[in-house]
């Protein structure tokens, strides 16, 4: 314990002794505000908060007197540009946030697309096969037909040419 006391004291003296003289004593808080409430810029609101004079809490609730009214009208400018760019960034979210929904729409129809397009390959393949054996079927049945057909006539020539 004794030893870390000792090591913080050193850090201490050390950091101090690295800080110039008049920072040391320098206090780092702003001085308060000195008031004469014998001015006549001080107001008669002022005048009484500051002097204890009045009873009444409503000098108190409403606030300073408003000195520099400018000032105030710049403040109201930049609150009010403000509000309208907070107004601009709320519907720039929602926008952002409709579009995210669109595109989850548009990604979910585009997947339903693809499993139709492939149903419908798989399909078009399916009845390609068919269609194809059904053209064989129909050619090997004209084949046998142009054969049976030949072999009815030529048959019965053949047995007329032998019995000659």
């Amino acid at each position: 314990h004794t030893h870390t006391h000792t090591v913080l004291s050193l850090f201490s003296e050390r950091k101090l002794k690295n800080i110039p003289e008049k920072s040391k004593k320098k206090n780092l808080m702003p001085p308060p505000p000195r008031r004469n409430l014998q001015e006549p810029a001080a107001s008669e609101a002022t005048r009484s908060l500051l002097g204890g004079d009045s009873d009444s809490d409503d000098d108190f609730t409403s606030g300073p007197p408003r000195r520099n009214p400018p000032k105030d009208d710049k403040i109201r400018a930049a609150q009010e540009q403000v509000k309208e760019v907070i107004g601009v960034m709320q519907q720039n979210v929602s926008k952002v946030l409709d579009r995210g929904e669109k595109l989850d729409d548009l990604e979910v129809k585009s997947e339903r697309l693809m499993d139709g397009a492939a149903a419908f390959r798989r399909g078009a393949r399916k009845v390609n096969q068919q269609m194809c054996w059904q053209n064989y079927k129909m050619k090997i049945i004209m084949g046998v037909a142009i054969i049976l057909i030949l072999l009815v006539i030529i048959v019965p020539i053949a047995v007329k040419a032998s019995k000659n």
